[in-house]
């Protein structure tokens, strides 16, 4: 019982790595997403006053999306993460 705690335990920090290299990745997927399909048209500054929500975010990109941004849903999904989360409502 021991040894497999010891092997549980000791497993923990590779698991923990491989998280956050996963979500470093997942970031500067999104990040590349933003700036390849937003500021190809918006500037910084556009994107950065707007303090939008989540929802607000993925309705404002249907509209993008409708004027022919090349998106996957997947892709939407991240970025509209990615945009709420960097440029979401300011805190009071």
């Amino acid at each position: 019982m021991k040894v497999i705690c010891a092997l549980l335990i000791g497993s923990l920090p590779v698991a923990f790595a491989a998280v956050v290299d996963q979500n470093a990745a997942r970031r500067e997927r999104a990040r590349t997403l933003f700036v390849d399909a937003c500021t190809a048209c918006h500037t910084l500054e556009r994107v950065r006053v707007q303090h939008l929500n989540k929802d607000e975010w993925r309705h404002l990109i249907a509209g993008m999306l409708s004027e022919g941004v090349p998106l996957t849903d997947e892709e939407t999904s991240l970025l509209v993460d990615y945009l709420a989360e960097n440029f979401g409502p300011a805190e009071p």
